[in-house]
């Protein structure tokens, strides 16, 4: 794991490394801390940071600290699915679209 990752704006506050590959994230966990406080807008942290880090090629994990304060194993076990997901990207599951009410199967992509 390697915190504070970027040279820009859009930091990403922690890292996990894939094993086999050191110099590959396989996941990106974006909080609520000191970077989150710093974006201008709740648009730009919100919508336009997590949509540009997956343009660049990141899965994106977010944690509140609220969840983490209120309960730090299951903040950890999402983080570890999430993670479990991106390595095995053909497990099929039912994503119900809001928008359209439609339903489709897709592979887990992990963007959260």
């Amino acid at each position: 794991m390697i915190t504070d990752i970027g040279c820009s704006g859009f930091r990403i506050d922690l890292g996990i490394t894939n094993p086999e590959r050191p110099s590959e994230y396989l996941l990106g966990v974006l909080c609520d801390g000191h970077s989150y406080k710093e974006s201008k807008t709740a648009k730009d942290r919100e919508i336009i940071q997590p949509e540009i880090l997956s343009l660049l090629g990141w899965n994106i994990h977010k944690v509140w600290s609220c969840d983490w304060w209120d309960n730090q194993d299951k903040v950890l076990d999402e983080i570890k699915q999430a993670v479990k997901n991106i390595q095995n990207p053909a497990t099929p599951q039912l994503i119900i679209m809001e928008d359209s009410h439609s339903i489709s199967e897709t592979a887990v992509s992990a963007h959260l």
